[in-house]
């Protein structure tokens, strides 16, 4: 009869070994689908291969070689938003639209220094001249907060976004998705 004593340390021991147990399962589990949520958006395979369709269109279309010229795009700001429209980049700007359009390409933005676009997304150096000429909405400072390059012997980054509907269809609305990627040039 005296063995109720252990029955109730045996149940709490074994309750706290379940809860710690299933403690961790639950925080790998969030880390990974907060991961997956990320990835979504965010450096996909669908659009990391359209990404470099649009890098080979680039360098077929476009004045990317001209490193002073680009330079002089960036010469106040960190980054840029770049496209046909763009003044003297395209030797064929309605070809490279065309497969802009095909790929649902949305937005192109060009960079040639990574650490302090991040400095401008945090907004750690709004004080910077060049910070405050640096155009970026929500969705891509968000996403510039998750580049982390490595190999810095690149000159030029491109940020690029593409923007589908719930089908992979082309879209412009509101409720469209986009998706980020970046590329080497």
């Amino acid at each position: 009869m005296n063995n109720r004593g252990f029955i109730l340390a045996e149940t709490i021991v074994m309750s706290v070994v379940l809860l710690v147990a299933f403690s961790f399962i639950y925080m790998a589990a969030n880390n990974y689908i907060n991961r997956e949520k990320t990835s979504i958006f965010y450096d996909d395979v669908a659009s990391i291969y359209q990404g470099y369709y649009v890098k080979e269109a680039l360098s077929n279309y476009a004045n990317l070689a001209n490193r002073t010229y680009i330079q002089g795009l960036l010469s106040n700001s960190y980054g840029r938003i770049i496209g046909t429209e763009t003044a003297g980049l395209f030797y064929d700007a309605g070809t490279f639209g065309v497969i802009a359009d095909h790929l649902n390409l949305y937005q192109i933005y060009i960079t040639n220094d990574v650490y302090n676009l991040k400095r401008c997304a945090r907004n750690i150096a709004l004080s910077d001249t060049k910070c405050q000429n640096t155009f970026m909405d929500e969705e891509l400072r968000a996403y510039i907060m998750t580049i982390n390059i490595t190999d810095l012997s690149n000159e030029y980054y491109l940020i690029l976004t593409f923007r589908r509907d719930n089908h992979g269809n082309t879209c412009l609305y509101e409720s469209c998705f986009s998706h980020y990627i970046w590329v080497a040039i």
